[in-house]
């Protein structure tokens, strides 16, 4: 953009992108932003804030500066005591680390990652459960009611044709895997949840919710493709909500390798160029074995 980034000019960029591509608006399920108000202003406004999704890795570390800012003269005491500056760092770093964890696991690429999101912000929550964490930053905040996640799910199957993929862990445990403690509590043995009996819901859906978990490494779309002839109506709306990232580093890193791309000194590359350039970037070596062995 060469203008500046208030909200309408990203809403007119916004409808610019969606009219070459020709996308209409009904067909956005979701658009996932860091928390600059102007995007997200413009996101809401083009699309309703339904459709709105905050980056979950950029609230993570709102969240962690906001608690260093939070806690009195911390940055002080630190300036202060480098005699005992180590031992305080240790003691921070316990703090810091599962936040380092779960904003690199969940800025990956071509991994399905918002399914993640209530799980890992469980796990923050009970790992951190002697720190006050601000929850009400989480975007998930509205979905973390179990009964109200299922009602939705309900209304969507009887009003056309997401649950996300159940999961647990391989027997392998790494101790210092964020997720021990959730495939802990999954490997226990599992029974239907009385939430979901309280609610009055489809045969289909009871049994999806009721089925026996599968393993969290496996790709969830591989799973859906297996089962699909037993939960096909289910399966028809699953892709659409997998399909969304938790965050949008994807993009930005994008951004970061056109930057380094089109420099000072590679000025003058032609569009075509520089977009076939910036694909190619985009390709694993075995994508890019692939697509050479074709020609």
């Amino acid at each position: 953009m060469t203008v500046r980034h208030t909200s309408a000019n990203i809403t007119n960029s916004l409808n610019e992108v969606l009219e070459s591509w020709e996308i209409e608006h009904n067909q956005i399920v979701a658009c996932v932003t860091d928390n600059g108000a102007n995007v997200k202003k413009a996101v809401c406004d083009l699309f309703g804030q339904a459709n709105h999704i905050s980056c979950f890795a950029d609230t993570l570390n709102l969240l962690v500066e906001d608690a260093i800012n939070g806690t009195g003269n911390f940055k002080e005491v630190l300036e202060k005591v480098r005699t005992i500056v180590q031992e305080i760092l240790e003691d921070s770093l316990k703090v810091l680390k599962p936040f380092y964890l779960i904003t690199e696991e969940m800025s990956v690429e071509k991994v399905i990652t918002l399914s993640k999101a209530i799980p890992i912000r469980n796990i923050l929550t009970n790992k951190l459960k002697d720190i006050i964490l601000d929850t009400q930053k989480f975007y998930v905040e509205s979905l973390t009611s179990y009964p109200h996640a299922i009602v939705e799910i309900e209304k969507l199957l009887l009003s056309t044709s997401p649950p996300m993929i159940k999961s647990i862990a391989d027997d392998s445990q790494d101790e210092d895997d964020v997720w021990t403690p959730h495939d802990r509590l999954a490997c226990t043995q599992h029974q239907a949840d009385p939430e979901s009996q309280s609610i009055n819901l489809s045969t289909k859906l009871k049994l999806y919710l009721d089925a026996n978990l599968t393993n969290r490494k496996v790709n969830p779309l591989q799973i859906w493709s297996k089962i699909k002839s037993t939960f096909w109506k289910i399966s028809q709306i699953a892709p659409m909500y997998l399909c969304i990232p938790a965050t949008p580093v994807p993009s930005e890193r994008l951004f970061s390798k056109a930057g380094s791309t089109l420099n000072e000194k590679r000025n003058r590359l032609k569009p075509e160029t520089f977009n076939e350039i910036l694909f190619l970037n985009s390709l694993t070596r075995r994508e890019l074995r692939t697509i050479l062995n074709k020609e």
